[in-house]
């Protein structure tokens, strides 16, 4: 939030405060208070954090990259960093694209501090590595502003060689730190303020990989975004146990894994990335931005920066979890694997005539049975309503014509829907 800056050579009394919420959640700040010549006394936040000290979540690691190679050295990247010989962590960069970068470095807390829980100066160089990719790819030069999530693990070695692997998802980076192939830093959503482009004689340049991958000067990055006018549809995998992964840190998966059993929380935190990822690419907007929660009906809503979002529809089955998204026109989707079901289950929900159509076909009688929650979550009952009222009228190459009525008709009249498309 601020720098901790001194004045004048005077003392600084820096405070590093921790509470207790729920769910073993610490939020802490680290502020400072100076007295002002007017003898007024000043405190200033500094930074602030939430800690999870129990429930950890394993945070899935980043994907392999085809960054292409390039050779940049120590004496490169500190020309262009002010750190000091404490601070210089990193000793070169082995590949480096518009998506991301590899480097190596090595790191020895001895020379600033002992007896540490977590090593600082193993984040400073993936805030370095990140730092570096902004140069490499902006042109410009950027401090840390925030992160999403920062998870440490035993283990470290100091003055081992370590190994940075950086990935950029649009305004933010992603960076995991291995040492001997072990994990032992994981940063997600990481966001840098820039003070200013680099002098032209510092800045880099990728070359092309046909051009031996060598690195001198800058190259700029694009994206192609989405006309927002059509759904985006998404689908994540279901993992248990869950973990955080870009679409949603740590916190939002201990939120998601508070109630229910470990096969309810691993299909909700799937089903959450699949809608965050939907969200993201038929809006633009970042993963940190989307915020996602339930109405009591248990219809997803979603907000961008806290204004209404597009209107979203999740569903899961088997190992897999997919979402949809519209900026404005109410949707439903349903995920089903095609089985034959008990009888029971097609006597509870399905009337004589439609059985007579599905005639016992397991394809049919999915398609029939998927159609009836995507109408109901289209208008934000789910099985609140009764299946019942929606009545499968012809089944044909995949396509199907419904009709209802009772409570379901009574609800989309109310909606004053002027009609409903069936995919």
């Amino acid at each position: 939030m601020a720098p901790v800056k001194m004045h004048r050579g005077e003392p600084v009394e820096l405070e590093v405060a921790a509470t207790p919420l729920e769910n073993g959640v610490v939020t802490c700040t680290l502020s400072s208070t100076r007295t002002l010549r007017t003898g007024r006394v000043q405190t200033t936040t500094h930074f602030s954090c939430e800690v999870l000290t129990s429930g950890m979540i394993e945070v899935s690691a980043l994907p392999s990259s085809e960054n292409h190679r390039v050779s940049i050295n120590k004496e490169q990247i500190y020309q262009r960093f002010f750190h000091g010989p404490c601070f210089q962590v990193l000793n070169s960069i082995t590949a480096a694209d518009a998506s991301g970068l590899v480097a190596n470095g090595a790191v020895d807390h001895t020379l600033i501090a002992n007896d540490l829980i977590v090593a600082p100066l193993l984040l400073e160089s993936a805030f370095q590595a990140a730092g570096l990719h902004a140069m490499i790819n902006d042109g410009a030069l950027a401090l840390p502003s925030s992160f999403e999530s920062m998870v440490y693990s035993e283990g470290f070695e100091p003055n081992t060689p370590i190994e940075l692997q950086v990935a950029r998802r649009g305004d933010l980076w992603d960076v995991d730190l291995t040492q001997g192939g072990k994990r032992i830093l994981t940063l997600r959503g990481y966001a840098m303020a820039q003070l200013g482009p680099l002098p032209e004689s510092d800045r880099f340049k990728l070359d092309s990989p046909e051009d031996g991958g060598s690195a001198s000067g800058g190259t700029d990055l694009s994206t192609d975004k989405p006309n927002g006018f059509m759904a985006t549809i998404a689908s994540s995998s279901i993992v248990s146990p869950p973990v955080a992964t870009p679409e949603v840190s740590f916190r939002e998966v201990a939120q998601l894994c508070n109630r229910g059993t470990p096969k309810r929380q691993a299909e909700r935190v799937a089903g959450r990335v699949a809608a965050k990822r939907a969200i993201a690419e038929l809006t633009g907007a970042k993963f940190s931005q989307i915020e996602i929660h339930n109405l009591d009906s248990g219809e997803p809503v979603a907000t961008i920066d806290g204004a209404v979002g597009p209107n979203i529809t999740i569903s899961h089955s088997g190992e897999m979890a997919v979402a949809a998204a519209h900026p404005n026109l109410r949707i439903g989707i349903d995920l089903e694997h095609i089985e034959q079901r008990h009888p029971s289950f097609q006597e509870e929900w399905f009337c004589a005539q439609e059985l007579k159509l599905i005639a016992g076909d397991p394809e049919k009688l999915t398609l029939a049975w998927a159609a009836k929650e995507a109408v109901l979550k289209s208008i934000g009952q789910g099985m609140a309503s009764n299946p019942r009222e929606i009545a499968i009228r012809t089944i044909d190459a995949g396509k199907l014509t419904v009709s209802l009525t009772g409570g379901v008709a009574s609800i989309i009249d109310s909606m004053s829907l002027s009609r409903l498309d069936l995919t």
